[in-house]
């Protein structure tokens, strides 16, 4: 009977990894053509403007942090980025302040819990690299804190094929991620692994046996905010941080409800940071 139970538990894992497989097949199909915008939505001089009416922004519970933590991307750094990476034509407010939060809790992090050995190297694991614009400001929180580290940042938008990516850089053709970040080049060869295919999967075939810091802004639904705790909380200690983006009840339920069920019964504390428009990020840490 037990050899029996074996058999079945085997044959289900094999049919739910054909099956996953073949879901990751056609969902890499569907997002190699135009999966953002088929040609360019705007002029470049329009990217410019929204980029300058969006650097007027205040957010009071960002600079709070900064001043909490003692650390603040630099300005100039982080709009230029943003310019690249995070202006774009959608219907919702223009915000790129999340690099900043992401930046400050990771200093922090990385003076609270300095290296053991020169050798030490920091483990930080993003889903949702989107254009690339969070994983660059962490890479530039390692890079100032000369500590050494890999991120790992995964999307379901490929890396090196050619693409309009409804950004300022469309007037100049397609490009690949790879292309968008080239002036950011030195961070990107230094701490950046970009994955492609869904989260899912792609969890599941990064080894890892520390998971430090994460920043997990990938799927907007319960069930994947759990799914991808399950690959991320086991490999954390006292101390590690996971920051979701979006956990605002009113327009992600399923992301605030997650995130509350995590911090309740995992253990992690949490600091909740309002941007505008009630959007909430919870920098979640390990007790």
């Amino acid at each position: 009977m037990a050899r029996l139970s074996r058999k079945l538990y085997y044959a289900r894992r094999r049919l739910t990894h054909r099956l996953l497989r073949e879901s990751d097949r056609i969902n890499r199909r569907l997002w190699v053509n135009n999966p953002l915008t088929a040609a360019p939505l705007a002029t470049p001089e329009r990217y410019a403007e929204i980029h300058a009416r969006a650097l007027d922004n205040s957010y009071p519970d960002v600079d709070a942090l900064e001043k909490q933590l003692g650390f603040a991307l630099d300005r100039q750094f982080m709009n230029d980025l943003a310019l690249h990476t995070q202006v774009v034509i959608k219907s919702s407010p223009m915000m790129w302040a999340h690099g900043r939060i992401l930046y400050a809790v990771l200093r922090d992090y990385l003076d609270r819990f300095p290296p053991a050995s020169k050798r030490e190297r920091i483990t930080i694991l993003e889903t949702g690299t989107a254009r690339g614009y969070s994983a660059i400001c962490m890479a530039k929180a390692l890079y100032d804190a000369e500590r050494p580290g890999v991120i790992m940042t995964t999307d379901i938008v490929p890396h090196d094929t050619p693409i309009y990516w409804n950004c300022i850089d469309d007037h100049e053709g397609k490009k690949t991620r790879r292309d968008l970040l080239a002036p950011w080049q030195e961070l990107v060869d230094n701490y950046i692994i970009f994955c492609w295919g869904d989260s899912q999967l792609t969890l599941q075939t990064i080894a890892m046996s520390r998971i430090n810091f994460a920043f997990l802004d990938g799927a907007h639904s319960y069930a994947d905010v759990i799914e991808e705790f399950d690959r991320v909380g086991p490999y954390q200690k006292a101390g590690d941080i996971i920051v979701y983006d979006d956990v605002t009840p009113s327009a992600f339920p399923g992301i605030a409800k997650a995130v509350a069920e995590i911090c309740d019964t995992h253990g992690y504390s949490r600091q909740d940071i309002q941007t505008h428009d009630n959007r909430i990020h919870a920098i979640c840490r390990k007790l």
